[in-house]
């Protein structure tokens, strides 16, 4: 343990009143964002508020989870100074050495890797926060050396520290769409609140017709009662019809709403952000978008409403006869017990549900596009089975949480009979005895009814609830993200030309080694330049940075004399034509796909461009032309014609500057000679061109050669 003392001796003292109190207890939404909360709980501690899905994308967390170097270069983000350490022979007395809080690495009771946090160590105990239950626990220091793999995370404040949010709060984000649709909110909860009066109306209605109008034979008091009770009726039947309609207006528009949010943001977060997420993940907040749609156009007002309903329910119990009132307000605290009980547990398998589904339909989504490797390689059995683990994991946790509303669904059932049972029973004593008549215990016996179902609806409603709460921490979390900084420059590089001179660099993904250190080289205008180097090396990722994919950690990318992070991103990758290693083509015909985003393409440009990569065969051989829809990804077409469309696609942009990274690996030997006949074309138009590529026999003539060690 010397080694962990002898670091934190060195390491520099911050003043602890400094130190500001946060939310410490943080619970991870997945298996695999452990450490992700872990950081967000020590941020917290020091005043720096993140959300998990923004630290996920600071640390390089993936499915597998985040490496220590991840947590490290994640802290380092966020203003905190972290080191990694190791003690050999794993002995926790070092532990009252250093600096707390602290992240350690363990293995949990089912072997697997877990971090948690350490805030305090003495005696025979420690004071941990284990994200699993997002709670402060006391363990035995001997119950945690056995778990414990012997790394440790230390962590403090760096100098210039900045405190508080980085991102909008959950209100500030829902405020608009609640707003957007206030009046009709606003309408069916007035229009609900007046079917509920009818209702209790009637009631006390039908009193009078037992208690005095019956007895008493009044005939014109029958008939002006029942024409109230007729026009109370026609009211609510029409305020209800109002309320639904109010409603469906008020469904569509806050759907419409979220769906349009969530998808402008998803295309202006960084690119990070798809490697940390898998299509499972990102398309299942569909099913969480309905989730809170049918919680603020349904659930709040039924909340509401019931909250109306119960409170005009008892104050007119009190009116009727405030001994059997009092009796029914002994049970609120009961109802209020189930309703907690019920929150917790429908928040817990909430959570787990709906990761269960995201997992499930993320395992769906994956092998679909593999559905030939699949059979030519027989194993789909083994593709079924995989799927099925994940919908048994699914009915595991489904059916936890039926058992569970069940069991509460009955205790439930069982008070309301209970309190039933005893109205009855004590109202039809204070009958006998003359303290209430016969018609007032039937008008009580059906207030009762506007207590217990209001009572039930509201504990019923914890479990909407809490799946809204999941639900729209799934969708906040993708919401509260930082957007990629496309409009931070400021400058355009329309007007400039030069070469692209690469001075410094350097460049790093999160919780993995260097690619770049110290990098330099330069691009000539107008040339061919070719990318050299080893698999992993950084080919790619030098592109990436050039696109602006990535910022560099260090050192500048330059266009002309200009870094080329002065301009604005969006501008900036107007001038680019880019065709990736794997083709990417969306749903749609090959012409949308080449003017891509273009309402009114010029036909002509596109026809003279599949000239020149010789693809007038191919649009041939398709009835429709350019107008062939290319099927799911492009299913229907070669690897090859993918290639082209793309390509093609990037020519239709005339941009100046063209990368190419191994875009011609699955095609034809006659197809690549094509593509680098373009290639030249472009260069004698003053193009600037940068290429990848592994294959040996390569048909593009090569001005110059930037090679990564």
């Amino acid at each position: 343990m010397a080694l962990l003392s002898s670091a934190i001796a060195q390491m520099e003292e911050f003043p602890q009143w400094a130190l500001l109190p946060g939310k410490i207890k943080i619970k991870q939404h997945y298996k695999y964002d452990c450490g992700a909360a872990c950081l967000a709980s020590v941020a917290a501690f020091y005043g720096i508020y993140h959300s998990l899905a923004h630290i996920r994308m600071l640390c390089g967390c993936t499915p597998d989870g985040i490496s220590i170097q991840g947590i490290i270069d994640g802290a380092a983000q966020m203003g905190l100074r972290a080191k990694g350490l190791l003690s050999k022979g794993k002995s926790i007395e070092g532990i009252n050495t250093i600096a707390l809080p602290a992240i350690a690495h363990i293995k949990d009771d089912g072997d697997y890797l877990h971090y948690i946090v350490i805030y305090s160590c003495g005696g025979r105990w420690m004071k941990i926060m284990d994200p699993a239950t997002g709670k402060i626990e006391k363990i035995y220091k001997v119950d945690f050396e056995k778990k414990w793999t012997g790394y440790i995370i230390t962590l403090s404040p760096d100098t210039g520290l900045k405190r508080g949010k980085t991102h909008t709060g959950r209100w500030e984000s829902l405020k608009p769409i609640i707003m957007g649709n206030l009046k009709e909110l606003l309408l069916t909860l007035a229009a609900t609140a007046f079917c509920t009066g009818a209702a209790i109306g009637t009631t006390l209605l039908l009193q009078q017709i037992i208690d005095r109008i019956l007895p008493q034979g009044d005939t014109v008091s029958l008939i002006a009662v029942s024409l109230v009770a007729a026009f109370l009726m026609l009211a609510s039947l029409y305020a209800g019809y109002r309320a639904s309609q109010y409603l469906i207006k008020c469904s569509i528009c806050t759907e419409c709403s979220l769906t349009a949010s969530y998808v402008h943001k998803l295309f202006r977060l960084p690119l990070a952000f798809f490697d940390n997420y898998t299509s499972g993940d990102i398309s299942s907040r569909r099913d969480d978008i309905h989730l809170i749609r049918s919680f603020i156009t349904g659930g709040v007002i039924g909340i509401v409403t019931s909250l109306i309903t119960l409170a005009g329910a008892l104050g007119a119990m009190f009116l009727y006869n405030s001994r059997l009132a009092t009796i029914i307000a002994l049970f609120i605290p009961l109802y209020w017990v189930i309703y907690r009980v019920s929150g917790r547990i429908n928040t817990k398998y909430g959570k787990e549900v709906a990761t269960a589904n995201a997992g499930l339909e993320s395992a769906m989504l994956s092998s679909i596009p593999m559905a030939s490797a699949i059979r030519h390689y027989n194993c789909g059995e083994f593709a079924a089975e995989k799927i099925g683990r994940k919908q048994i994991i699914l009915a595991e946790k489904l059916q936890g949480s039926a058992r569970a509303v069940n069991a509460l669904e009955t205790v439930l059932e069982g008070v309301s009979k209970l309190l039933v049972w005893i109205i009855l029973s004590a109202g039809s004593f204070a009958v006998l005895h003359g303290e209430i008549t016969l018609g007032e215990l039937v008008g009580f016996y059906s207030l009762c009814s506007f207590f217990t179902i209001p009572v039930n609806d509201l504990i019923g409603a914890s479990d909407t609830i809490a799946r809204a709460k999941v639900a729209y921490e799934r969708i906040f979390e993708i919401l509260s993200l930082q957007e990629a900084d496309e409009d931070e420059g400021t400058l355009s590089p329309i007007e400039l030309e030069g070469d692209i001179l690469i001075n410094d660099l350097h460049f790093k993904y999160p919780g993995r080694a260097s690619l770049f250190n110290g990098f330099s080289a330069r691009i000539k205008k107008g040339e061919i330049t070719r990318i050299d180097g080893d698999n992993g090396s950084g080919k790619s990722t030098l592109l990436h940075l050039i696109m602006r994919d990535f910022s560099p950690q260090g050192g500048e990318i330059y266009y002309g004399s200009i870094n080329i992070m002065q301009f604005n991103g969006k501008k900036w990758r107007d001038m680019i034509g880019y065709v990736g290693q794997h083709p990417i083509l969306m749903e749609g015909s090959i012409l949308e796909n080449i003017a891509l985003g273009e309402v009114q393409p010029d036909i002509g440009r596109i026809m003279g461009i599949c000239t020149r990569l010789d693809m007038d065969e191919m649009l041939k051989r398709f009835p429709q032309g350019l107008l062939t829809p290319v099927g799911n990804s492009g299913r229907g077409l070669s690897g090859g014609e993918c290639q082209k469309i793309c390509i093609a696609r990037a020519m239709y942009r005339d941009a100046r500057i063209y990368i190419f990274d191994e875009a011609t690996s699955s095609m034809t030997a006659e197809g690549e000679e094509c593509v680098a006949g373009c290639i030249n074309f472009l260069k004698s138009e003053g193009k600037t061109i940068i290429y990848i590529s592994h294959k040996r026999e390569n048909r593009i003539l090569t001005d110059n050669v930037v090679t990564i060690n």
